[in-house]
């Protein structure tokens, strides 16, 4: 499948979430290499505007605020007028709603790219024989909407952000109020994820990062936002006073100055654990409804995934699912001795 003509101004329109946005990121890369001229511009939702601000394959991030300025019918027409007024030529659609393909399809943009799914063929017309959503990774996916269309890019695929010098300073003064010296152990842990299944239990992690301050003496330093507070404070009784908290006081590329500085990251499957493996920061994953095959850390990097499913169909999005018996499978004692195992030479295995 080819494109008709050579695109000038692109519109990309992206998935939801801070995870599957940092998926994108090899794809976008690779359209613009391929067209390198062509201006380019990202549709996402508020939230996850950070992740791609700074990407220097960008011209343009568009906010989607569906629950403000663009909320509703009037919303709706809204958000139409003003893509017309950007004159985009040619959308490829990230976004598996069938809603962005009618979208772009209104605001008449000639060429409209995505994978055929059920409902929106229609509104597409360089259709893309449908991937298992399932089956591969994510960032193959969507490198699948570029890589039909053009020469397929040689360089290494790996996610595309950074962080400013004022995040690293940001995240220098952090560590030096909290007394953390440059030489200290610093392992950075978030128990929170978008559903209950994907979490881990919030008292194994804190058993665990007791375990490692009063082994390795580690400073134990825990990100996440406010509405999360709850799983915090189950974590904190298990912890003691010595856990560090930043919950609630990092905007995203704070978090990953902080994650860059650290030596270790610890997490479920979710945007922070996405942000520690694009920051290359070695790091242990703990899944169980979801094959990391599909959403775990992609490309190189120091990552340990640690995946414990018990009898149950893999993807599962029940969640529903209150007992975690796949995730919770995995022991304090195992992710301790995965750590070991990554921090060898600096710490031992046992206390």
């Amino acid at each position: 499948m080819k494109l008709k003509f050579i695109p000038r101004r692109i519109l990309m329109i992206l998935p939801n979430w801070i995870g599957d946005v940092l998926f994108t990121t090899p794809a976008i890369r690779e359209l613009k290499l391929n067209f390198p001229h062509a201006a380019i511009t990202a549709m996402v939702w508020p939230s996850c505007v950070e992740v791609l601000r700074g990407n220097p394959d960008l011209n343009e991030i568009l906010p989607l605020d569906e629950k403000g300025f663009y909320r509703g019918f009037k919303g709706k027409v809204r958000l139409l007028f003003d893509l017309r007024k950007k004159n985009f030529d040619t959308v490829f659609i990230f976004h598996r709603s069938r809603t962005r393909a009618i979208i772009s399809f209104l605001a008449g943009i000639p060429q409209r790219v995505g994978y055929q799914m059920p409902g929106r063929a229609r509104f597409l017309n360089v259709p893309l024989p449908h991937q298992d959503y399932d089956l591969v990774h994510r960032v193959d996916y969507y490198l699948g909407l570029v890589r039909v269309l053009g020469p397929k890019i040689q360089e290494p695929v790996q996610y595309v952000f950074s962080v400013g010098k004022s995040d690293e300073n940001w995240a220098s003064l952090f560590l030096s109020k909290k007394g953390i010296r440059e030489g200290d152990l610093k392992i950075v842990m978030n128990p929170a994820g978008n559903w209950a299944p994907k979490r881990w239990s919030p008292s194994l992690y804190g058993r665990l990062a007791r375990l490692m301050m009063e082994s390795w003496n580690a400073r134990v330093i825990l990100i996440g936002t406010v509405k999360d507070e709850k799983i915090f404070q189950e974590m904190r009784k298990e912890a003691g006073p010595s856990l560090i908290s930043v919950v609630g006081d990092t905007n995203l590329r704070e978090m990953a100055a902080l994650l860059k500085a650290s030596d270790l990251y610890v997490g479920n499957d979710s945007g922070p654990t996405h942000l520690a493996h694009a920051m290359k920061v070695p790091l242990i994953a703990l899944f169980g409804p979801q094959d990391p095959k599909i959403t775990g850390p992609y490309g190189e990097g120091r990552a340990k995934v640690i995946f414990r499913n018990k009898g149950c169909q893999v993807p599962c999005y029940r969640p529903e699912c209150e007992t975690n018996r796949c995730i919770d499978e995995i022991t304090v004692e195992e992710v301790f001795q995965a750590a070991a195992e990554i921090l060898k030479g600096t710490v031992t295995a046992c206390c």
